[in-house]
């Protein structure tokens, strides 16, 4: 095979990626093409190779050659990284077709290159198409099961790239969540983790359909928004969304004035933060009462919320309109009665508050049992 020529060169071009290309022509004389491939998907991610057309080279000259021993999903992704080497969508979209045509049999690689040849539309500007692809590809993954994880991270990060760039914060929101979830964070570079944690947050804030903050602070790559002290402002006011606290609100947006002001997104939002702020006070306050106990008056949903008396109704309207919560108003005696508040991820501090409900659920379920065990159950239920 020839193959190895192209190997030889890069290993006079860039002298500390000897060692690993050794261990491909190990590999490679030795027919290992499983341990091979593995071998090659790290080794296309070095960033000596990233610039030029050293990945391009590479599959040409030499996973060519052993296309027919290796994984078609392996084979996909060895092509994806070597098209983004091509100048030009065109140059770029029929690399990837020659594979598809000549080569790919398995239905799960042909979605994944499918994916790359949508991603690189969208990329050069042809929205509409890449939408068409994204469409039908969404079609196929819902009527396929068990697919390579590649296959859905790769699907869910150009998804939200296509929401993004119609600002569409729900839905890019909702398919990056799909993406953290189908992909290790060490598959996701350092620029990758503060741009999606960037980009994340501030859709979390802006969209007036997602209230469930602790769902995202939880995510791991969050750590980026609070390591980079560009960005922890933007951690800092999803933790005070997440805490329904009005006061701290009122603060974070006199101390952070100039940098909310300054990102476009948030400065077109402004109203939307100040109602939503309050929204998540009202659901604070629910959610830390006792379930038994979910009658609220007016004047404490004020107080919590900063909203006048008139103000209140309309706004646990707008709550249950956007199904937080579900319940009853009684407008003769201005209280609400709450019989379900939407579901929330725990983090520490809710954790706490459960353990708090569930130990006094307990001592009202000791002092049952008590009251049946001296025999005063029928007295004091029946008489």
């Amino acid at each position: 095979m020839q193959g190895t020529h192209v190997l030889d060169k890069q290993a006079s071009l860039f002298p500390l990626l000897e060692s690993t290309i050794k261990e491909m022509r190990a590999l490679h004389n030795g027919k290992l093409w499983y341990q091979l491939s593995m071998v090659l998907l790290k080794y296309i991610e070095e960033p000596s190779l990233q610039t030029g057309t050293h990945l391009i080279e590479l599959y040409d000259g030499f996973v060519k050659e052993i296309e027919g021993y290796i994984d078609e999903i392996v084979c996909v992704q060895l092509a994806s990284k070597a098209s983004d080497q091509y100048q030009g969508l065109e140059n770029k979209l029929n690399f990837l077709k020659k594979i598809n045509d000549t080569l790919l049999s398995d239905k799960a690689a042909k979605l994944l290159l499918r994916t790359k040849m949508a991603s690189h539309k969208l990329s050069h500007g042809n929205v509409d198409d890449a939408w068409t692809d994204i469409a039908e590809i969404n079609k196929e993954i819902d009527n396929m099961s068990d697919l390579d994880s590649i296959v859905y991270s790769d699907y869910y990060y150009l998804a939200s790239a296509y929401y993004k760039t119609k600002a569409n914060y729900e839905e890019f929101y909702k398919n990056s969540l799909q993406y953290l979830a189908y992909t290790h964070e060490s598959k996701i570079s350092a620029e990758q983790k503060r741009q999606i944690s960037v980009d994340m947050g501030i859709a979390c804030l802006v969209s007036d359909r997602i209230y469930n903050f602790s769902e995202l602070l939880e995510q791991p790559v969050l750590r980026t928004l609070k390591e980079i002290p560009e960005h922890s402002w933007i951690y800092t006011l999803l933790e005070t969304f997440n805490a329904g606290d009005i006061s701290r609100f009122n603060d974070n947006m006199t101390k952070y004035k100039d940098l909310i002001t300054g990102n476009m997104i948030l400065n077109d939002h402004i109203s939307t933060l100040k109602v939503k702020i309050k929204i998540m006070a009202l659901l604070e306050l629910i959610f830390n009462r006792p379930k038994n106990d979910r009658n609220v008056n007016f004047d404490t949903i004020a107080k919590v919320t900063g909203l006048k008396l008139a103000e209140v109704e309309p706004l646990v309207i707008k709550a249950m309109s956007k199904q937080l919560l579900k319940g009853t108003i009684d407008q003769v005696d201005q209280k609400v009665k709450v019989t379900w508040i939407m579901p929330r991820v725990l983090d520490t501090e809710r954790i706490a508050v459960m353990k708090k409900k569930l130990d006094s659920w307990n001592k009202t379920l000791e002092s049952l049992v008590k009251t049946v065990d001296n025999g005063n159950f029928a007295a004091a239920s029946f008489v």
